[in-house]
């Protein structure tokens, strides 16, 4: 606690309806609020409890006098309104406003319209202050020595030996990722030699001669592709002249019919007959020669298709050797031409 002194002003006469204010310097009253500014504390602080006393010199007329302390920068509290026909206490208890540091405050007082005014008055009294920022330390004392009290009891609870296996069982894990780190390193510097002994130049070529094979491959299948519409051809050709030899032996059966019919023309139509006969012959031989053809078509297709299941797998095996060649050359970081 602080306590402020008022300090007896000088005598004054006051007027009617107007607020004088004074402090603690034990001067006379003024109207001028900046004449009296009571000196700031060090520190923010609550006005407590005051008592403003009244000695007149001449007794006035019983009118109420409201005394206020007032903060200048900030908010003001009246302490009480009394008469000053005789005793002329204003007191006032837990007052409740505060200020900040460097607010400056005094106190005044308002006049009433008095019917007889009173003479000669001084005004002495006391302000307690309470410093409000020490009180906030004090609390906050209070409270870390709750906090420490606490934690104390919170760290006496902690089961050492189990944090401490707990810390070697780190030290363990610890011990282990770093062997597995060197292990890796290891490794990594070892994949590093391989791949740095690998021959880039040796791979390009077996790429450039798989292309070379795949390109060899291409070409003989055009040329299978070509000799099987050569085939196709010939086969429509040899159906052709099949078709044509029918019709040819389907009029000479028509023919021999009418030999029945045709008793006068039977030694003609014999001798007819005979050289149809060497037709038929003839005709017979080129027959053969269809069955040939289609023994030899027969084989030509089977021929063919061994060729499509060669052609197949050729394309597969080329397909396959892309894909490996693209991965090895995606693993080994070459770009393909």
């Amino acid at each position: 606690m602080i306590a402020v002194e008022i300090l007896p002003t000088a005598a004054f006469d006051p007027a009617d309806s107007s607020n004088y204010y004074f402090a603690n310097q034990g001067v006379q009253p003024t109207t001028t609020e900046g004449d009296h500014v009571i000196p700031t504390q060090p520190s923010n602080y609550g006005f407590m409890q005051g008592t403003i006393q009244c000695t007149q010199g001449t007794v006035g007329t019983d009118e109420a006098v409201s005394v206020v302390t007032n903060n200048i920068d900030g908010a003001s509290q009246a302490i009480a309104s009394d008469g000053w026909d005789d005793d002329a206490v204003h007191t006032k208890t837990n007052m409740g406003i505060t200020m900040n540091y460097l607010d400056r405050w005094n106190l005044y007082f308002t006049a009433p319209a008095w019917a007889t005014n009173p003479l000669q008055v001084v005004l002495w009294g006391t302000i307690l202050l309470k410093i409000t920022s020490e009180e906030t330390r004090l609390n906050g004392i209070e409270s870390n020595d709750s906090d420490i009290s606490a934690n104390s009891a919170a760290i006496a609870a902690i089961d050492v030996s189990a944090v401490s296996a707990a810390v070697l069982d780190n030290d363990s894990d610890i011990s282990s990722n770093l062997a597995a780190i060197l292990t890796n390193d290891s490794d990594i510097s070892a994949n590093v030699v391989s791949i740095a002994a690998i021959d880039v130049s040796a791979v390009s070529a077996a790429v450039l001669t798989n292309d070379s094979d795949i390109s060899s491959n291409l070409a003989a299948i055009l040329t299978n592709d070509s000799e099987l519409s050569a085939n196709l051809i010939s086969i429509a050709s040899n159906t052709s002249d099949n078709l044509v030899q029918d019709s040819s032996i389907s009029a000479n059966l028509a023919s021999i019919a009418g030999i029945a019919t045709n008793d006068s023309d039977i030694s003609a139509l014999v001798a007819e007959q005979l050289t149809q006969d060497s037709s038929i012959s003839a005709n017979s031989a080129s027959i053969a020669g269809i069955a040939t053809n289609d023994s030899d078509i027969s084989a030509l297709v089977a021929e063919q298709l061994t060729q499509d299941s060669s052609i197949s797998a050729n394309l597969a095996a080329i397909l396959t050797n892309d894909s490996d060649i693209s991965a090895n050359l995606a693993f080994r970081g070459v770009t393909q031409v």
